[in-house]
């Protein structure tokens, strides 16, 4: 600002606008309080998506009344003489000159290396390649800052892009292409060059991310783009995307140049066979004379900015370019994880006085991990005078809040009470609240015991990273990544070893017999995995005993077949022995016993790993591996290389028997289940897990085998070295692996979402990938020779491709592996496929060449990975489709419950419904209706609620005897309905109650019995609050106009009285409306202890007409007079994420809101016991039966005054009824409620005496017998 108030300019012609974000308090906060000119004005932005600098500016235009416009950033340092310069400039230039770009450069040019590489940057950009674009009248990026316009012509040009984060480039571009001009003008600008190096490179990253998307966009029809601009199309292509391709494409040149002249003997002749002669002398040209010229322009630019300090400088450039590389590899990553992506660059960094630089950026760092603690810090230094002890304190023991326990040890001590333990969690922590209460404590007395804890703090924290690193190396995950790493350097020193050792016929065999157990995998893995998966489903179900009878079935049973495999392999050795060109038949003979050892190891590893217990499965592993390297080298030392193959099967039989010890000490004592469902095979799984492993086999065993069946065999050892290589690759791409199928089913298992277990586990294995193909694959001139010794140097070419290959497989597999814990075995299959191409392709296109082979490999591979990547994202809809089929052919096949009830007078009873109680977006419709059921059920009848699939729930369920059949999704389940009655249900039931969620069943088109009809509210406004209008327009003319014709004669049945008015007004319910409310279990919503911390609920579907963000700003108010209130929304859907973002826009602090997601009904009872207050904001509900479950706990309600919940919510004495939307009365009311603790007492008892006027069994009482008066009166009639 006080450069702003320095420039000349009169200051009654001039307007500033500062924009702020509207998230961004603190600065707003801080620029209020500044005592800032009469012609600065404050513009807050509204918070919206995207977050960019470019969108906050198109909304300041709005707001701009000056004819000239100019953007400055606020660490802006402008020439006192820049805003006339620009207005002569204006008025000199012809009307296609739209902008004047001032140059740009920086005011502390010599505080580090890294500015005075950025300032002579800049002054070769701004001195130098500006003005030559501008003499040759072609398009000009346009800097971030300094560039002048006239309002009207900007607004004509539609403003910035909101969505491009390099917003000048992309305007200057599309300025010339509308055949306008960008003009220089003679004025500077300085600004702070970025002096850390991680702040340099979000903020490059940022500015090579824009001109990526520049270059997309304005190449989107490149034909026309050189059609309409020339020559310029070409500079275009130079200035941007030659800028951007340089950066990429100069670390591979660099490294090939590096590798040519220091590893010429070992890459030379590769190099100068992949490029023609002539680009060598182009390529000594360019880095001699190219790159010669590229730093003298360097230093022209710094001396005509009058820089000749930094010129010395100018020669450290090259090491600059690397840094720019390094920034363009993050813009291309972030181009498509998250493109409009704004990385903020913190500014100010120059006013750090070097000798303070280092701490003061521990404790910046420190404020960006935990803002919450560092500012209660700062108010605790101000407080107590004691913040170094303090500060100390909270930031090396973050959640055991060491100065609390001091302090309720003092306060114990002056009340004569013992506190023998006391524990607090930070986020529940208040400091004002704690001052005020032990206002008596004398702080200095106290004193001398902080400093001795700061002291056990110290210590203990060193002694904490200590130990917790110790605990994971030896926890469950640790101890079997560590065993696999453990046992892949086991196995590389095996088969180096045997590369040194052996010849290559011994090799062949050894690396033969190897492959040959891979191969017999595909049925263990396949086992292996089932059990894994099978455990994991149940284990997490804590169904121990089901687990043990499971593997005890399957043991025997799969015993059995690798015994009958085992005999066939025997038979076959002699013809299999010269197939492969083995000169002895006894080497197969022996080795055929191990299969069935093998078999058993790997069932009790899968078994474990279902447990959870991977340190177990880790011993077997390791046993395995180290019982292969001693028989290995044991062999070695007596001289007989022909019988080192024996080591494999002996390695199994010592995994079998160390994994025999472990499963029967682990299930001596656990009794097993009789045979039921449960513990039954799963033979889909299996033999999906079956393909997959065949085609993981076939990737990395196939091609080995198929060359030593068509090539030599030196050639065969040679290709064989290759394939270690790439498995080398492969087994540490895939160490992640090893948890997914059991984690993903139990994510299954539990019906939660296992996506971001996928989404961690792919990034981890795409990271592992990467550093496998540099070392072994690009680097693999040097490493793989280094480890296998001078029989690797000549395939070494090949090594880049085939690792590569691999690594693209290993990712593919990922995906399979996901898709199959999921049980959809789609992406198995097109493994498959790939994999039964990559044998075609090499059985008659090998050619006799083992590069071709390698070639083969990676562009199935290629095709492989597109193909399942592409599938993966249309996950959602070829689950559908999967589902859709399956609902058609249960029309034909399926079994359906039986439906003949015990008791002769019963009630076979059909409900159609949207959805059903275990649905992820279930409610309370869906509560009513079960319920209901349940206790007919418990009256003698029988029950089957006919509903949607979210797709995570089995197809037909028996839950609380009512049996469940679920066809088709949020739609499809009217069509299903429909089809289902006529060829399934017809005649087998007595009743038909149609449940109406929106759109209605219109059962009596089709449905001949008696039918009752619930509605719990109209959904008009819903329709037009939630939906697109056509779509609204269409919802809202099946339920207000045909739904009130089709059901004429029915009766219906509603849950309030301001429903039945809504229903009447539409004309629904002519024949009759029965009011039957909501119930709630009185025996299990009792009352209960209140949380020892203000706790403010909302617990129901998270969906727009909920207005939970009604409630989540009304929290923010709540939290400003209440700041240890915390807020806790329990459930899920589809606003979830929208809520998410709002609270964390909103400032919230850690924990101030928790999202608890969909929680069961025994968490549901305590939250509701342990509130203060539930708040219910919703648009419109039928009843809202969580409002008498909260009340029945003791909890009173704070609702809006709509429809429905004016009905279950007694004003002053259950609770209280605010305006719909109202934030200021819903934040007043809670903040009441909080504040008034008797009051709250009160209601607290009048919440649980209306409650006790509901229950379930009085409703479903009342309902039966609406159902059997009605149908007397039909019977009656029809007699008549």
């Amino acid at each position: 600002m006080g450069a702003i108030e320095k420039m000349e300019w009169p200051k009654d012609k001039l307007e500033v606008l500062l924009l702020l974000e509207e998230n961004d308090q603190e600065t707003i906060d801080v620029a209020r309080s500044m005592n800032l000119p009469e012609f600065v004005k404050i513009i807050v932005v509204p918070h919206s998506f995207p977050k960019t600098k470019p969108k906050a500016c198109n909304y300041g235009i709005c707001f701009a009344r000056g004819e000239f416009i100019v953007i400055y950033d606020a660490e802006d340092i402008p020439d006192p003489w820049q805003l006339k310069k620009a207005y002569l400039g204006f008025k000199k230039s012809k009307s296609s000159v739209l902008c004047l770009q001032a140059k740009l450069n920086y005011f502390n040019p010599n505080q580090n290396i890294l500015t005075r590489l950025f300032t002579a940057e800049y002054s070769l950009w701004f001195d130098i390649s500006l003005p030559g674009l501008q003499s040759i009248n072609t398009s000009i990026p346009l800097g971030g800052t300094s560039n002048h316009f006239r309002t009207k012509d900007l607004i004509d040009l539609k403003g910035w892009d909101p969505f491009n984060v390099t917003e000048d480039c992309d305007l200057g571009i599309r300025l010339f292409m509308r055949g306008f001009k960008t003009a220089i003008i003679d004025s500077v600008t300085l600004e702070e060059a970025n002096s850390n190096f991680k702040n340099w490179l979000r903020q490059r990253s940022r500015w090579i991310k824009g001109y990526m998307q520049t270059y997309l966009v304005h190449m989107r029809n490149p034909l026309n783009f050189l059609r309409q601009n020339g020559i310029h199309a070409f500079i275009f292509q130079l200035v941007v995307g030659g800028k951007i391709a340089s950066m990429i494409i100069n670390p591979l040149l660099w490294v090939t140049t590096i590798a040519y002249f220091t590893l010429n003997q070992y890459v030379g002749d590769i190099i100068n066979s992949l490029f023609p002669t002539w680009i060598f002398y182009i390529a000594v040209v360019s880095l001699v004379f190219g790159n010669f010229l590229f730093i003298f322009y360097y230093m022209i630019g710094c001396a005509k900015r009058g820089h000749t300090q930094i010129i010395k400088y100018v020669f450290f450039i090259p090491f600059y370019w690397v840094m720019a590389s390094m920034a363009a590899a993050i813009a291309a990553y972030q181009l498509f994880v998250k493109p409009h992506y704004w990385e903020k660059t913190h500014h100010g960094l120059h006013l750090i006085p070097a000798k303070n630089r280092g701490k003061i950026k521990k404790i910046f760092n420190k404020w960006v991990l935990g803002n919450y603690v560092y500012k209660e810090i700062i108010n605790i230094k101000r407080k107590l005078q004691l913040f170094k002890n303090i500060k100390k304190i909270f930031i090396f023991s973050f959640g055991k809040i060491k100065l609390f326990a001091i302090l309720a040890d003092e306060f114990a001590r002056k009340n004569g009470k013992k506190i023998k333990e006391f524990k607090f969690k930070k986020e529940l922590f208040s400091f004002d609240y704690l001052l005020e209460k032990l206002k008596f404590v004398n702080f200095n007395k106290i004193n001398n015991k902080i400093e001795k804890k700061i002291n056990l703090i110290n210590n203990k924290h060193v002694k904490f990273i200590f130990k917790n690193l110790f605990r994971f190396t030896f926890s469950n995950k640790g101890v079997i990544l560590s065993a696999i790493m453990i046992s892949n350097f086991i196995n590389f020193i095996f088969n180096a070893f045997l590369t040194r050792k052996l010849s290559y016929s011994d090799l062949a065999i050894v690396i033969f017999i190897t492959t040959i157990w891979y191969v017999v995998t595909v049925f263990i893995g396949g086992v292996s995995a089932t059990i894994n998966h099978k455990i994991s489903y149940l284990t997490a179900q804590k169904k121990y005993g089901t687990a043990k009878s499971f593997l005890k079935r399957t043991l025997l049973r799969g015993s059995l077949v690798v015994v009958f495999l085992v005999v066939i392999l025997t038979i076959l050795s002699p013809i299999l022995s010269k197939f492969f060109k083995i000169d002895s038949f006894w080497i197969l003979l022996l080795f055929s016993p191990a299969i069935l050892l093998g078999f058993l190891a790997s069932s009790f590893s899968g078994f474990l790993k279902g447990n959870l217990l991977f340190g177990l499965s880790a011993l077997i592993i390791i046993t395995e591996s180290v019982t292969k390297l001693f028989f290995a080298i044991l062999f070695v030392i007596l001289g007989k290389g022909d019988l080192v193959y024996l080591s494999v099967p002996l390695s199994l039989l010592a995994a079998f028997l160390v994994g025999g010890v472990i499963i029967y000490n682990l299930l001596k004592d656990i009794k097993g289940e009789e045979v039921s469902k449960e513990n039954y095979f799963p033979f889909n799984f299996f033999f999906s897990s079956i393909l997959a492993t065949l085609s993981y086999i076939v990737f990395l065993s196939v091609d080995v085998i198929l060359v030593k069946h068509f090539f030599s065999e030196e050639i065969a050892g040679q290709y064989s070295i290759i394939s270690l290589a790439g498995k080398m690759v492969y087994f540490l791409a895939t160490l992640p692996l090893i948890f997914l199928i059991t984690f993903v089913s139990r994510k299954e298992g539990l019906g939660e979402s296992s996506r971001k277990v996928f989404q961690m586990t792919f990034l981890s294995v795409l990271i592992l990938v990467s550093v496998g193909v540099f070392i072994f694959g690009f680097w693999g001139f040097f490493t793989v020779p280094f480890l296998f010794g001078q029989k690797a140097l000549s395939i070494v070419y090949l090594l880049p491709i085939y690792c590569l290959a691999v690594g693209i497989f290993a990712l593919s597999n990922t995906i399979v592996t996901y898709h199959l814990a999921k049980k959809q075995y789609l992406f198995t299959y097109v493994s498959v496929g790939a994999s039964l191409v990559l044998i075609n392709l090499i059985w008659f296109f090998h050619n006799n060449d083992i590069g071709e082979v390698a070639r083969l490999f990676l562009i199935v591979s290629w095709i492989d990975f597109a193909v399942l990547g592409i599938f993966h994202h249309l996950e959602n809809h070829l689950s559908s489709l999967r589902r859709s089929w399956r609902d058609f052919l249960g029309i034909f096949i399926n079994e359906l419950p039986k439906t003949k009830p015990e008791i002769r007078t019963a009630k076979r009873i059909l409900i159609f419904n949207w959805r059903d109680i275990t649905h992820s977006f279930a409610g309370g419709a869906e509560i009513y209706i079960h319920q209901l059921a349940k206790n007919w059920i418990k009256a003698g009848n029988h029950v089957t609620i006919f509903c949607g699939n979210d797709g995570k729930q089995l197809r037909t369920e028996t839950i609380d005897d009512i049996n469940i059949v679920r066809r088709g999704g949020f739609y499809m389940v009217y069509f299903w309905a429909f089809l289902y009655y006529i060829f399934r249900f017809r005649g087998k039931y007595d009743l038909v109650i149609d449940c109406e969620n929106g759109i209605p069943f219109f059962t009596p088109l089709y449905v001949r019995k008696p039918i009752f009809a619930v509605l719990h509210h109209v959904h008009q406004n819903i329709f037009f609050h939630s939906l697109p209008r056509p779509l609204a327009l269409i919802a809202s003319f099946l339920e207000k106009d045909l739904m009130p014709l089709v059901y004429r004669k029915i009766k219906f049945i509603t849950v309030s009285q301001s429903s039945k008015i809504e229903m009447e007004k539409l004309g629904i319910g002519k024949s009759g409306i029965e009011i039957i409310h909501n119930g709630v279990d009185l025996k299990q919503f009792i009352l209960g202890d209140k949380s020892i911390y203000p706790m403010v609920l909302y617990l129901g579907r998270l969906r727009a007409y909920k207005s939970v963000d009604v409630l989540i700003r009304a929290f923010k108010r709540v939290i400003g007079k209440y700041n240890e209130a915390i807020l806790v929304i329990a459930g899920r859907g589809d606003a979830e994420k929208y809520l998410k973002e709002l609270s964390d826009n909103l400032g919230f602090k850690k924990n101030q809101i928790i999202f608890k997601g969909k929680v069961t009904e025994k968490e549901k009872i305590k939250l509701l016991q342990s509130a203060w207050v539930l708040v219910n904001p919703s648009f419109m509900e039928g009843w809202g039966v969580v409002v008498i479950e909260a009340n029945a706990c003791g909890t009173p309600v704070i609702a809006s005054n709509v429809k429905g919940l004016c009905d279950s919510v007694r004003n002053n004495e259950s609770g209280y009824l605010v305006p719909y939307g109202d934030i200021d009365c819903f934040a007043d009311k809670i903040i009441y409620v909080l504040e008034n603790s008797e009051y709250r007492h009160r209601l607290n008892l009048e919440a649980r005496k209306w409650a006790e006027n509901f229950n379930w069994e009085n409703s479903s009482k009342k309902f039966l017998s609406f159902i059997d008066s009605d149908l007397a009166k039909e019977n009656l009639l029809n007699k008549e």
